[in-house]
Parts: structure tokens; sequence; C-alpha cells
């Protein structure tokens, strides 16, 4: 009676992580449109932007990546990320 118990909550948690991963997914919405800009008017106001992204740290460091670093390191990754905040007065 007890492995069934924790085979049907292994199967509850297995279900709950599959939907959340497929709630994550991109539903394939309407992509952005770019259009030209002419007329600093357009870009009057405060911006927001993020950045972020994840790489090997051999990938970071370069081309002074060597044997002896990847020892030192391993596969260790590493994350940069950033925040922007651009405030434009089209009326200056």
């Amino acid at each position: 009676m007890r492995k069934n118990k924790l085979f049907i909550l292994g199967m509850l948690a297995l279900s709950l992580m599959i939907g959340l991963i497929l709630a994550g997914c991109d539903d394939g919405g309407a992509p952005d449109t770019w259009s030209d800009v002419t007329s600093l008017e357009q870009l009057h106001g405060t911006w927001k932007g993020s950045y972020s992204e994840a790489m090997p740290i051999g990938e970071m460091i370069g081309s002074d990546f060597n044997d002896e670093m990847a020892t030192v390191f391993g596969d260790m990754k590493a994350s940069v990320s950033g925040e922007a905040t651009i405030t434009i007065d089209a009326t200056a």
C-alpha cells in the first residue's frame, strides 16, 4: 500500500512539473512590429529595458582562456544581467 501512495504522489508531482513547463511556453502570439522613426517625438518619454545571458566561463573570458584555467573553472557558467532606463525629452 505504501508503494502505491508513493507512486501516486510521484505521478502528481510529475504532472504538476509538466503543467508548469507547458504553461511557460510561448503561445505564438503576434510578432513585434518595427517601423522607421521619422520624428524624435515618437521616442519622447521614458524607456525601460533589461538583458540577461548565461554562458560558459571560457566563452566569457575569450581567447585568453587556456587549459590551466579550464582545470580551475571546470564547466562553470557566468551570468550577466542588466537593467536600463532611458529618458528622451523630445522638446529639448
